[in-house]
């Protein structure tokens, strides 16, 4: 049974409806030549590459080795002992022990089928194993940017400015492939065009948490997961102006510079949360006064939702001056 883990970055309740993949090749399955070793990625799965030049990720295939060369086999191969969730999968190191090789780290880009339209919501999903051969524990992360992102070296690409980057907790588990999503609001980014999958934190920074081994100190000190069934869609369901049973409440002003107005029925419990065009949580609190004070938020767009105790609930965009 697969383990599915939701990570969502902006709560809402939503109604999905099938939608286009964004990702070209999201399963590695549209194969141009069969690997008989590791390291080959450019050239034999169609749309993906590798950014850092000096890094090598590995492609995964069930495709007939005439050698009988096993080391990217599947299930049988030289990390691992793992069916894949489609068809074909990837293998990363997101850390590497050896000093020698200090901030080594492996990465898989694609250009998107299309541009993420700003103000729009959307849903990404990776399905992701960790490999045997291996005992460290950590993140995998995901950028989506607008130009590409690579290097020269086999170090830690920079993620930039204005990108939207996801993490998801440790991959631990090496039986069971794992599900992590997100459903995340673009806000004003628009013309994000790529998707870069690896770690983009530095040793010292990169969250580790090791197991117990029967490897010899160092062999397997590292972190290597296995990477499948990407998605990018678009998702539709309860728009941000969208109100439900909670047509009687009045915001204003909009643009606001120092105190938001709300005026409701005081009969009635309700709470609120502001949330900035990231996600992340600013307010969470009931709605005791008909002001909230906004004098210290930065300039920019936000997002207010409030609820009543019945789970009803309105979404406004906020513009702070």
């Amino acid at each position: 049974m697969k383990n599915t883990f939701l990570i969502i970055l902006i709560v809402f309740s939503c109604i999905q409806i099938k939608a286009q993949n964004l990702i070209p090749n999201p399963g590695f399955e549209e194969q141009i030549n069969c690997p008989i070793m590791d390291g080959q990625l450019n050239g034999f799965t169609s749309n993906w590459y590798n950014p850092s030049f000096n890094a090598t990720p590995d492609y995964f295939s069930k495709c007939y080795d005439s050698t009988g060369n096993n080391y990217v086999h599947i299930p049988n191969n030289y990390f691992t002992y793992q069916n894949s969730n489609s068809n074909n999968y990837i293998g990363l190191f997101i850390y590497l022990y050896p000093a020698s090789l200090h901030n080594y780290r492996e990465y898989i880009q694609v250009k998107l089928d299309s541009f993420l339209k700003e103000d729009k919501y959307y849903r990404m999903s990776v399905w992701v194993n960790k490999a045997n051969l291996t005992v460290y524990n950590s993140s995998l992360q995901i950028c989506i940017s607008k130009d590409s992102i690579n290097n020269n070296n086999y170090g830690v690409i920079d993620t930039g400015i204005n990108n939207i980057v996801f993490t998801t907790p440790f991959i631990n588990d090496t039986l069971n492939w794992m599900e992590f999503s997100w459903v995340f609001y673009t806000g004003y980014k628009d013309s994000l065009k790529y998707l870069t999958l690896g770690n983009f934190l530095r040793d010292e920074h990169t969250p580790l948490d090791s197991v117990p081994s029967t490897l010899p100190f160092p062999a397997g000190r590292d972190a290597y997961i296995l990477i499948d069934s990407i998605s990018l869609i678009p998702w539709h369901g309860v728009g941000i102006d969208k109100l439900s049973n909670l047509e009687d409440i009045n915001i204003y002003p909009n643009p606001v510079i120092d105190y938001l107005y709300i005026d409701f029925d005081k009969s009635k419990k309700l709470f609120y949360t502001l949330y900035d065009i990231s996600g992340k949580l600013i307010i969470d609190k009931s709605i005791l006064t008909q002001s909230i004070d906004v004098s210290a938020l930065d300039k920019g767009m936000y997002i207010l939702e409030i609820k009543d105790e019945e789970g009803n609930s309105i979404r406004k965009k906020v513009i702070k001056e």
